[in-house]
């Protein structure tokens, strides 16, 4: 009888121990799926990080259901892209988590930046002029806390109304389609969990190093995919994959939505018609509902390649695996433009 009870009370002294363990893992929101996969990469292991963004919903324009405005506010960290591309989470956080650490990826050191593309969205632009851009530096120093307007009002649509527009020479907020930002965001993740956590630092910092690991073979992978002779030409639905394109040396030959959802006038959808036709353009980028835009635009006679391609990864499951299955999948997909 007495070796049941000591038996019992191990079991129950196990139980308890694990859940102190469970309660001092620090709790991680995150913005949008992309970014969570990088964040859960680097706490596996310790903790799962909760993305804020459901499947589906548009990052330039959201109204928090009361269970993500509470999941703000009950964080210990919040990672996310940037004011760039959720101006209203940057309000959001001033009134749900002003005391909350926050990392910015826009704001860490050695992320490599854009402009908005504008008008046709043709490559364009001088890609070594950008003042934000940087080597893939992994020692960084990052203030944990930013300050943020106030909002307190939060709705229970999965979108708000509304346009979001950008000047030219503005940032291009998709830097997560480059592998390198990623690469450039994974010491920068690792070095604010172990402030919140040190008794993982070293859990973190080396789930930091593997995972840089794994994106250096996956830029490979992709670079012997999509690298040829000439640059692979490409229109796109919705221009959200700037990062990628330049990353892997596609050319853009137009957008019909710019990246900040402002659609192409008559004359510009006329102009990147034109091009698909004298260019001889068969590789098309839609995402997810805007299908038909590319598949009304003329092809002289060639196959056309239509890639459904959704930056926010909403066609995978959640997880660390989502950031790599999102590039290595458009990779996959575009490839067959090589054939």
């Amino acid at each position: 009888m007495m070796r049941k009870s000591l038996l019992a009370l191990s079991v129950a002294a196990a139980a308890l121990g694990a859940g102190m363990a469970r309660a001092d893992v620090p709790q991680v929101a995150v913005d949008i799926a992309p970014l969570q996969s990088l964040v859960a990469r680097v706490m596996e292991g310790v903790g799962t990080p909760q993305v804020i963004l459901p499947p589906g919903a548009e990052p330039h324009e959201y109204a928090l259901r009361p269970s993500e405005a509470r999941a703000l506010s009950q964080a210990d960290a919040i990672f996310w892209i940037g004011d760039a591309l959720e101006p209203w989470l940057a309000k959001a956080l001033g009134s749900l988590a002003p005391d909350t650490p926050t990392l910015a990826m826009l704001d860490v050191a050695g992320t490599r930046t854009l402009p908005f593309r504008e008008g046709l969205g043709g490559d364009d632009h001088d890609h070594d002029a950008h003042a934000d851009e940087g080597g893939h530096d992994h020692d960084h120093d990052h203030a944990d806390d930013h300050d943020h307007g106030h909002d307190d009002d939060h709705g229970h649509d999965d979108h708000a109304e509304g346009g979001h527009h950008h000047a030219a020479g503005e940032t291009d907020p998709h830097v997560w389609m480059d592998p390198e930002n990623a690469r450039a965001w994974l010491p920068a993740i690792a070095q604010t969990l172990s402030r919140l956590d040190p008794e993982h630092a070293q859990v973190y910092a080396q789930n930091a190093q593997e995972a840089d690991a794994d994106l250096a073979q996956l830029e490979t992978s992709v670079h012997g995919m999509l690298d040829g002779d000439t640059p692979l030409q490409v229109v796109v639905a919705h221009d959200a994959f700037q990062y990628f394109e330049d990353r892997f040396g596609l050319k853009n030959m137009g957008a019909i939505t710019d990246a900040d959802d402002t659609p192409a006038s008559a004359a510009r959808y006329s102009e990147i018609s034109n091009n698909v036709v004298a260019d001889k353009i068969t590789c098309f980028i839609s995402v997810p509902g805007e299908e038909k835009s590319v598949e009304s635009l003329p092809v002289s006679g060639q196959p056309a390649h239509i890639v459904t391609a959704d930056p926010l990864g909403s066609s995978f499951a959640p997880g660390p695996e989502l950031y790599g299955d999102l590039l290595l999948d458009l990779a996959t997909r575009l490839s067959v433009c090589r054939d």
